[in-house]
């Protein structure tokens, strides 16, 4: 099994209104994907609003997971476990929350 993965570390300030990573897997056998949050949070595929939305491909070859309304309690590590009979892989994801921009700088010349 396969799994390639880019922006393993985002930074992002607390309000940006979303960050999204991406997972393509490459298997034998068609997968099962568990993404999990801070604290080890199961995080699932929902109907109903919520801010963090995982997608999974029908063909199981990409998974995605996407935070929307970024806060200070979306920081720390999300993983993905991802299952199939040829066995199990994870891949790691760590979200660095800045606090919101006190204030804004302009710099002119003249």
């Amino acid at each position: 099994m396969l799994l390639v993965t880019k922006n393993e570390a985002v930074a992002v300030n607390k309000g940006d209104r979303s960050v999204e990573w991406v997972v393509n897997v490459a298997a034998l056998s068609q997968p099962k994907f568990v993404w999990y949050g801070p604290n080890c949070t199961v995080l699932q595929e929902r109907d109903e609003p919520t801010r963090h939305k995982v997608y999974t491909s029908a063909t199981g070859t990409v998974t995605k997971l996407k935070i929307y309304n970024i806060s200070m309690a979306d920081r720390g590590m999300y993983q993905l476990q991802v299952r199939n009979k040829e066995g199990e892989e994870w891949a790691y994801f760590t979200l660095n929350v800045k606090g919101e921009a006190r204030f804004a700088m302009v710099i002119m010349f003249t």
